[in-house]
Parts: C-alpha cells; structure tokens; sequence
C-alpha cells in the first residue's frame, strides 16, 4: 500500500484546475482548429484537426505529414506518416488552451497550445497542395 502511494506521488499531474479530456471532449474542441505547440516555451510545431479525426502535423518549418488520431485506453494516440509508431497521451483543458503529456516521454515534459485559430496550416515541402 505505501509503495503504490509513493509511486502515485512521484507521477507528475497536471496543474491544479487542468480537466483531463475524454476522445469526445477532445474531438469537439479541436476539430476545425489549428493549434501551435510549445514545450518549455519553444514552439516544436503546428497541428491542424480535421473532421473524421484526421490531422495535419508540421514541426517547426518542416514539412507536413497527414494522420488521424484514435482513442486508446484512456489516451489519445496520433498515427501519422512517421516510422517510430504511434504518439499517445493524454490532453487536459486548461485556462489557456490544451496540455499534453505524452507516455513514454523520459523527460516527463509537458506540451501546451501557444496559439489557436481557423486558418489553414502551411506546409513547406515538395507536396504542398491546394
């Protein structure tokens, strides 16, 4: 009993007021929305939600890669054109926007919207579309 309190105190949380999102709470609140990402106040990239659960990531001017993103156990997991797998975590609403702590991070990090708007996303890269 005291390991698993100990080992429940040692969990990062996030701040006081943060609400985890359910898939559909998540789903209603970025559809149609393009949100800036940023860890540790650097922006790492731009993430366009589309309906049907699909989603345009671009880190920092790279070029964009085309996904969707599916509930799983409790956690929301992007799958996008990118060999390391899927990237899952839990998003919490906050006082700004969204927060993300995504599983398996060794550094326990914790990514938040900088910005949120409608427009589209730009992708730099030989496949840039209309």
């Amino acid at each position: 009993m005291r390991l698993t309190a100990l080992f429940l105190a040692l969990l990062p949380l996030p701040a006081f007021g943060d609400t985890l999102m359910t898939a559909t709470e998540f789903d209603a609140y970025v559809t149609g929305k393009v949100m800036d990402f940023s860890q540790a106040g650097q922006v790492w990239g731009t993430e366009a939600y589309k309906t049907n659960r699909r989603v345009i990531w671009a880190f920092t001017n790279d070029e964009c890669r085309e996904g969707y993103w599916e509930a799983q156990d409790g956690q929301i997991c992007f799958i996008e054109e990118d060999p390391n797998g899927p990237q899952c975590g839990r998003f919490y609403k906050t006082d700004t926007g969204v927060s993300v702590r995504y599983s398996g991070d060794p550094t326990e990090s914790e990514m938040s919207t900088v910005t949120e708007s409608v427009d589209g996303l730009g992708c730099p890269g030989p496949d840039v579309g209309v």
